[in-house]
């Protein structure tokens, strides 16, 4: 039995991050995909119908102990004209719960790519997560898009599922996913569908074993390519109704710039099939429609409508298709206006005089992130929020023309930049401004340290840190998961909390810094380098020696009672979930004897979950904390 990789080690501990690869996968199956007309029911009970699809074997299999003996499992795949089947069979009579069942076990990770020339790694892809009901504890599934491309995602599916059943002492566990939830792959469409999977058996206390189809230490990493096997489809030759789908040849583009809506249809015999589209607005207004009669034979058949968009004006629409009567679709676009760096920067350069730098900064930096994001932007995305942030720059810029700074009074949350004194560069963080700010007294400020995987815009997911009165602010810390060990990541936290208050009325003897996961470590390492800005810590679910898990030795082990001297005397919340594979909460446990031990003041709040944020009783606890903090 092959050990499993060192790489793959850390990810008992929480999601790993290694540089982008370039790796040719060397695993193909040469079996084809079925396709099935009706949809399997996904409810516990397996239709005979999948039972007879080709049984497909995982190509490696590798466990955390040598000791533990895999179970067999083997799995089935099928597509329809709407979904993707999945099913896997283990040899076992009984199904595990963990935190994270995705990654912990019992639970498995499906990758949907774009292949690349030579089937080298792509950066193109789904990776979904899920993870099975379990009836008797009341735990419901779950499934989403844990990446998207090789960003973290964590969006929930709203119609793909995953269901568990028992029979004969084998487990079934099936999911359907839904070709529209993966857009724009699709197996009559795409030039080509990349493949991976990898079921997680939880075995023994903390053991699990790893069920792959294509090896790859990266499948749960952020900002790495993936690796696949390509799936081959069978074209139905006959089926008893029509089916039809369609995407739309462009997700974004300007009015100059041609579309159309691009359809594959499945049909009993020869026929003439009406297409009927319509373009709405969120508002749903009308705004054109047209009908496209499309000549179709029996079998397969692909047909290309021109969609009229040269008397739209840029914003976000949604494009509705049907099959005579029949609705089939939605599809969302976004007409963007046309884009000139130039123009924009030197209309910004001219009215610099008429605002604060700090706002100036900010509307460089917005611009600088527009650009950047636009370049990267793929045929088959929308694209809402470079939108509306173009809008934005274009408004606050000309008001700026008549003297007026909006960004000076502007509250709620949004982003802003400051230009760095460690590089000179353009640096974002995310702030959480009062409503009503009233700039003749000071205010608390809260300092967020964000986890891995995740950057300072996490915030715009996030419900506010504190109940009122407080500012917020995330820091950007240059890498979604550097530990913030980097010294770029300590300057840009300290610059980022010194351009608050420069910038705001922030009472500098109340300043509290926070952090989730990897940003619970954070916590300990930036009071650890910068102790005399921070009044009192809060950690969530922290990880108090990570580093030696990431990157080795040579960095602060909180651990080690060497470097919890500079803590004697400060206030620390502490909140773990003792279920918490991730970050496990028995180092947490020693971490808050040891800094009792150091001297600390700490309030430390558990409740019976995993790896995640607190329920709303120990925030209620955290919340009555942090106002005793700023007495």
């Amino acid at each position: 039995m092959k050990h499993i990789s060192f790489k793959f080690l850390l990810l008992l501990f929480t999601v790993s991050a290694y540089p982008i690869n370039s790796v040719k996968s060397p695993y193909f199956d040469s079996t084809k995909v079925n396709y099935l007309e009706n949809e399997p029911s996904i409810d516990g009970v397996i239709d005979k119908e999948v039972l007879a699809l080709p049984v497909r074997t995982f190509n490696v299999v590798e466990s955390t102990n040598d000791s533990v003996k895999p179970l067999d499992a083997r799995y089935r795949l099928a597509f329809g004209m709407d979904f993707l089947y999945v099913l896997i069979v283990v040899n076992s009579d009984s199904v595990v719960y963990r935190d994270r069942s995705y990654q912990n076990g019992d639970g498995f990770i499906i990758t949907i790519a774009k292949p690349n020339q030579n089937n080298d790694s792509t950066d193109e892809f789904y990776v979904i997560g899920f993870s099975p009901p379990v009836a008797e504890k009341n735990i419901k599934q779950r499934s989403f898009i844990w990446y998207r491309n090789i960003n973290l995602s964590f969006q929930p599916l709203k119609f793909s599922r995953v269901q568990v059943a028992k029979m004969k002492g084998k487990v079934f566990y099936q999911a359907i996913i839904y070709w529209n939830e993966l857009y724009p792959f699709h197996p009559l469409i795409s030039d080509g569908i990349g493949f991976n999977i990898c079921f997680i058996k939880a075995c023994r206390e903390n053991d699990k074993t790893y069920y792959f189809d294509v090896p790859d230490d990266n499948i749960q990493s952020e900002q790495c390519k993936r690796l696949y096997e390509i799936l081959k489809f069978n074209e139905p030759s006959s089926v008893n109704q029509v089916q039809a789908y369609s995407e739309l040849s462009r997700n974004n583009f300007t009015p100059s710039e041609e579309i159309n809506l691009n359809t594959v249809s499945l049909c009993p015999s020869d026929t003439v099939l009406q297409i009927h589209s319509e373009i709405r607005d969120a508002n749903n207004s009308l705004y054109w429609s047209d009908n496209f009669n499309a000549p179709n034979k029996k079998g397969v058949n692909r047909n290309s409508q021109p969609i009229r968009c040269d008397k739209l004006k840029p914003d976000n629409y949604f494009l509705y298709w049907s099959i005579g009567d029949e609705p089939k679709g939605k599809l969302a676009f976004t007409l963007m206006p046309g884009f000139n760096y130039d123009v924009i920067e030197s209309e910004i350069d001219n009215v610099k005089d008429n605002i604060y730098p700090g706002s100036f900064n900010t509307l460089r930096f917005m611009l600088d992130a527009v650009d950047s994001r636009y370049k990267q932007l793929k045929t088959y995305e929308t694209c809402p929020e470079i939108l509306k942030n173009l809008n934005e720059i274009i408004s606050i810029t000309g008001l700026a023309k008549q003297g007026v700074d909006a960004l000076f009074n502007k509250d709620g949350l949004f982003r802003r930049g400051f230009l760095s004194s460690f590089d000179s560069t353009l640096r974002p963080y995310t702030i959480r401004v009062p409503e009503h700010l009233d700039r003749s007294k000071k205010y608390p400020l809260i300092v967020y340290l964000h986890g891995s995987g995740d950057d300072d815009r996490v915030a715009f997911n996030m419900n506010p840190l504190t109940d009122s009165g407080f500012i917020e602010l995330y820091p950007n810390g240059r890498g979604t998961s550097n530990l913030y060990c980097s010294a770029e990541s300590q300057f840009d936290i300290e610059e980022s909390v010194q351009d608050v208050i420069k910038n705001y009325p922030v009472d500098t003897a109340k300043i509290i810094l926070s952090g989730f996961s990897m940003g619970g470590y954070g916590v300990y390492r930036t009071f650890y380098e910068n102790s005399h800005l921070y009044r009192a810590l809060a950690i969530f679910s922290g990880h108090p020696s990570l580093p030696s898990v990431w990157l080795g030795e040579g960095y602060p082990d909180f651990l080690n009672e060497k470097y919890l001297q500079v803590f004697k005397g400060t206030k620390i919340f502490i909140f773990h979930g003792t279920q918490d594979r991730n970050c496990p909460f028995e180092l947490t446990v020693r971490l808050v004897e040891e800094l009792k031990k150091s001297g600390a003041d700490v309030e430390f709040v558990t409740e019976a979950t995993g790896h995640s944020s607190p329920s709303a009783e120990s925030r209620k606890k955290f919340l009555e904390w942090l106002g005793r903090i700023i007495e």
